[in-house]
């Protein structure tokens, strides 16, 4: 009898700790049509190590202005491994601000600041049931240089208020928590735009088959093939 009253209680203890199914298919809100995809990749260089963004954020540069400075900021909405998404993106021009960097274990994210010199460097436009990829971005940290402008400032200060993932190790990082990071390099070559929408609809939009058929029927420009030497006589 005591064994069986155990075994009632082992089973409910579970029944209990175990989310339910329900929980773990969490679907991602269907595409509007009057909106966009934005794909990204921000990776970090501090010294020879590298860490991925699991959060970007990228502010909409409003119409006939030279910066996005003052506009507010924008967390991505979803990511898998390095891909880095904003799913239904208003209409409009937009840059890259600012990253939280995975960093080694104990996992702790850092923020890094972009400056708004290299805020064009990253812009693209998105347009109503547009797939963009921004491209591979490539920063560089430093350790020794730790000190925010006002805009870099302000901005974190934001992102304090409005990150999803930044949690109390994170902030307990003093100075290694936010830095500026300077812009090295930007990759959006046709290979590495078919790769990183290849990822995304064979694995990280597995299931959202609304998702996979607009990334799989995205226009896709090409450079035209050079034309073949004519057949030797």
């Amino acid at each position: 009898m005591r064994l069986h009253r155990a075994l009632v209680l082992v089973v409910l203890v579970l029944v209990t700790l175990t989310p339910p199914l329900s929980a773990k298919l969490e679907r991602l809100q269907a595409p509007d049509p009057t909106k966009g995809l934005i794909g990204v990749r921000v990776t970090n260089q501090e010294g020879i190590a590298k860490g991925g963004a699991d959060v970007v954020y990228f502010a909409r540069v409003v119409e006939g202005a030279d910066a996005a400075a003052d506009a507010p900021l924008i967390p991505s909405n979803f990511g898998k491994a390095r891909n880095i998404y904003l799913l239904n993106a208003e209409p409009g021009r937009y840059v890259v601000v600012a990253a939280e960097i995975v960093r080694p274990p104990p996992q702790t994210r850092t923020v890094l600041l972009l400056a708004q010199e290299y805020y064009s460097q990253t812009e693209i436009e998105v347009k109503a049931g547009s797939v963009i990829f921004m491209g591979e971005i490539l920063l560089k940290s430093s350790p020794k240089s730790d000190e925010l402008d006002e805009t870099q400032a302000k901005n974190l200060n934001t992102i304090m208020k409005i990150s999803p993932k930044l949690g109390v190790m994170d902030r307990a990082m003093g100075l290694k928590f936010a830095a500026p990071a300077v812009f090295k390099s930007l990759g959006r070559g046709d290979d590495v735009e078919l790769e990183f929408w290849s990822s995304a609809a064979n694995n990280h939009f597995r299931g959202e088959d609304a998702w996979v058929s607009l990334i799989k029927h995205r226009p896709v420009l090409r450079a035209p093939l050079a034309a073949k030497p004519p057949p030797a006589p």
